[in-house]
């Protein structure tokens, strides 16, 4: 089955653009949901490039929300599938980062061929040293897009730990890869969010209602726009 996926191609205080993965058979009643809101005043929807504009009061309603409102009108629309919402750009890997993986390669590459101990232990250390780096710059940069940082952060503490116990290169490896090895993949829901339908009960109407449950993360800059 495939994944509904919004991209958010470009963000303003009071605008947003999303492309659609899967084109809507039939956006008009979307349009007209999303419009019976005061805040929202316009929405367009272009069916030659499955883009979708929304303007809207910034000052008076959240993107999170106009996105969450759009969900739940697209929810017929998509099976009531999960809808991920992604930012357009992915996590590239830093010169940092690339360099501590080229450390750990060549710090194996001395292990394999047996180069002298001091030799292995300069190179070994270098590893140690990069990997530490990167993932520091990466806990930090994720803090500045999204307020935290990923739990695989915490891995920087095994390293520290193998090191201590001259495992350099066990230690790096293990730590790269459990910081880093998600992005290699780019599933598009690893950096998002996952937007999913729940159907309630009303007691006071004595009626079903739907809401959005909302979990991951995407970065403040998506989501508040440039300003």
């Amino acid at each position: 089955m495939t994944i509904p996926i919004l991209t958010i191609v470009h963000s303003l205080p009071d605008r947003v653009r999303l492309h659609f993965s899967i084109p809507p058979t039939n956006f008009d009643p979307v349009e007209d949901r999303l419009l019976k809101d005061k805040r929202i005043y316009q929405v367009t929807y272009s069916e030659v490039s499955h883009t979708c504009v929304i303007g809207f009061e910034h000052k008076k309603v959240e993107l999170l929300h106009i996105l969450k409102m759009l969900v739940m009108a697209l929810a017929d629309e998509y099976n009531r599938q999960p809808v991920f919402i992604r930012p357009r750009k992915f996590h590239r890997f830093t010169v940092l980062t690339q360099a501590s993986a080229l450390s750990i390669l060549i710090a194996l590459a001395s292990r394999l061929f047996q180069a002298n101990s001091m030799t292995y232990m300069i190179f070994g250390w270098t590893a140690v040293g990069s990997t530490a780096a990167a993932v520091i710059e990466h806990a930090y940069t994720e803090i500045k897009l999204t307020g935290s940082f990923d739990p695989e952060a915490l891995s920087i503490v095994y390293l520290f730990n193998s090191a201590g116990r001259g495992q350099l290169v066990r230690g790096a490896v293990f730590t790269w890869l459990a910081s880093f090895s998600r992005h290699l993949m780019h599933v598009p829901h690893l950096e998002g969010l996952k937007m999913m339908i729940i159907e309630g009960f009303d007691e006071s109407k004595k009626e079903k209602y739907l809401d959005v449950v909302t979990t991951g993360s995407i970065g403040m800059s998506s989501l508040e726009g440039n300003r």
